[in-house]
């Protein structure tokens, strides 16, 4: 339930913050950036070196000798080529490893660190009053409140745990008219009845 209530607030934070232009900024955005365009360029490599080892393996036949533009030293020393350059960005992709792991850890630690202040907000009553009374709102705010409550049960309805937490609510008077006032002693008479 905390989970579901906290990723629902975690979507209602502000575009702006979310946006690329905000993330382009900051260091660890161009890291996965710089990472990513590593990884998309040993991709295209590897195809190169792919569709040249092919070429040079149809070139061997007698046949296709006569066929085919490129030499087989040519295409031999591409082949070469595209080795070297694509053993150059599997070393510069190493090379980025310590710091992908540090901002890892640095990005779990804050996502961990925001999640237990925004559950520590959350777990407040005021704080819910605050996000979602329409009533204690002036009338600027009321209308986003009462939308903001009604997209809050929408998506409890939709992972199906509105209605426990309906149960949880109508469970507590019904529990003390239920239970007696001592549990341990209707346990202890129910298993031990008195002789009489």
């Amino acid at each position: 339930m905390d989970a579901l209530f906290q990723n629902f607030c975690a979507k209602l934070a502000s575009p702006s913050a979310r946006s690329p232009a905000h993330r382009s900024d900051s260091g660890p955005y161009r890291l996965l950036e710089a990472v990513q365009t590593i990884r998309n360029d040993i991709a295209l490599l590897e195809e190169q070196r792919e569709e040249t080892g092919k070429r040079l393996e149809r070139g061997e036949s007698f046949f296709r000798k006569f066929m085919n533009s490129g030499a087989p030293a040519d295409l031999k020393a591409s082949l070469n080529d595209l080795e070297l350059r694509l053993k150059h960005q599997e070393l510069k992709l190493e090379e980025l490893a310590p710091q992908i792991d540090s901002a890892r850890q640095k990005l779990d630690f804050f996502v961990k660190d925001h999640s237990g202040k925004l559950g520590e907000y959350l777990n407040e009553p005021e704080n819910a009053k605050r996000l979602f009374d329409a009533g204690s709102a002036n009338e600027a705010e009321a209308p986003v409140r009462e939308r903001l409550l009604l997209r809050l049960l929408d998506r409890l309805e939709q992972h199906q745990v509105l209605y426990h937490v309906l149960a949880g609510y109508e469970i507590r008077p019904i529990v003390f008219r239920v239970l007696p006032a001592d549990p341990l002693a209707a346990v202890a008479q129910a298993l031990c009845p008195k002789r009489r």
